[in-house]
């Protein structure tokens, strides 16, 4: 994968599924991820996690 160290990210769909894991791989690579999903619920508690 190319260097993606601190890069910008936008995921659509990240609350769950794919979106939700590519997030995270953007994350563990170094990247500053933002995510977008039409579920607000499910977006929080997608946020809250990847914080940690």
């Amino acid at each position: 994968m190319r260097d993606l160290k601190g890069k910008n990210v936008l995921v659509t769909g990240g609350a769950m599924g794919m979106g939700r894991c590519m997030a995270e791989l953007f994350l563990k690579e170094g990247s500053r991820v933002a995510l977008v999903d039409a579920r607000e619920k499910e977006l929080r508690e997608a946020g809250d996690d990847l914080k940690r």
